[in-house]
């Protein structure tokens, strides 16, 4: 009977450590989602607007060179706070220290543009040339490599009883994955094609069009690229949970990993739509530069020219 007694005892000893690891874990994990809450995507808009704002601010005959220099000081503000978000995602428990990264009052004699940390400053365009698009995609695709290397390698690592209801969570959420995946390769198909027609508009008639077009072509190929390499480490994921043997104590690792790789899917859909905002954008520029009415058709307009050339 003491035998048992002791059993017992040392059994529930066990278990009251292992649901506080585990409720340590998950606190530790906590983190402000700015993606699901709309604050990031927010962010990204407003820095839009205000590059946009700039852009037909320097185009003008007069520009008001307050205003100017308040939008420019307003795009490094939110240019910072964009990245204190993203930072925030991923590393939740240094939220101060990325704030006084990011927000450190300059040096005597030093101005704003010198303190900005060299990854906020990759945001921030000079005279509001580059793209948004550009760097977040890249760090989108970058912080999901790591994630699936990561969780990979937990994958690998758990090899003991194996919980059903967890594989069965995790094939869930790869097929997810996968359907987001299948959503934005049309996208960028319908993307690609709609840059192919811009372009044959925009042939000799401007040389920043072109070169804004090229750009985006590229940065499409590239994400292209890394949707399809995304998709062979899903497979590859898909083949290593058949055989998935999970520790208790690991589960929650492997469930903040899974969490953190959702994270970055969503993050690279916001910004493929802030890409079809610029696709819009750049549309816009080409009909002020053909002279083309709000109501008219860009294509109409286009073989309308065409008709004219054959004429002459």
């Amino acid at each position: 009977m003491l035998l048992l007694g002791g059993a017992v005892l040392l059994l529930w000893r066990y278990s009251t450590r292992l649901r506080a690891r585990l409720a340590a874990r998950s606190a530790a994990g906590e983190r402000f989602d700015s993606v699901d809450s709309g604050y990031l995507p927010y962010l990204e808009k407003e820095w839009l607007d205000s590059s946009r704002q700039l852009e037909q601010l320097a185009a003008g005959d007069s520009p008001d060179e307050d205003l100017a220099a308040a939008l420019q000081r307003r795009i490094e503000l939110l240019a910072a706070e964009k990245r204190l978000a993203e930072l925030c995602n991923d590393y939740p428990e240094r939220r101060w220290e990325h704030v006084l990264e990011q927000f450190r009052p300059p040096a005597p004699g030093e101005t704003p543009e010198e303190q900005l940390p060299a990854e906020a400053a990759e945001d921030v365009p000079a005279a509001a040339e580059e793209r948004p698009y550009l760097t977040g995609l890249q760090r989108n695709h970058e912080r999901q490599g790591d994630a699936l290397q990561v969780l990979r390698e937990t994958i690998v690592r758990l090899q003991e009883r194996p919980d059903e209801e967890l594989v069965g969570r995790l094939e869930k959420e790869f097929a997810e994955l996968e359907r987001r995946y299948r959503e934005a390769g049309s996208c960028i198909e319908i993307l690609k094609q709609e840059n192919d027609r811009l372009q044959m508009r925009v042939e000799r008639k401007d040389q920043r069009i072109d070169q804004v077009e090229g750009e985006r072509n590229e940065t499409v190929s590239e994400l292209e690229d890394k949707l399809g390499q995304q998709k062979r480490s899903i497979a590859e994921l898909h083949e290593l949970v058949g055989a998935l043997q999970l520790e208790e104590e690991k589960a929650a690792e492997l469930q903040t990993r899974l969490e953190q790789f959702d994270l970055a899917a969503r993050d690279m859909n916001m910004c493929i739509q802030v890409l079809e905002e610029e696709n819009q954008f750049l549309q816009e520029q080409i009909r002020s530069l053909l002279h083309i009415d709000e109501g008219e058709s860009l294509y109409r307009k286009r073989d309308e020219s065409a008709t004219e050339t054959g004429e002459n």
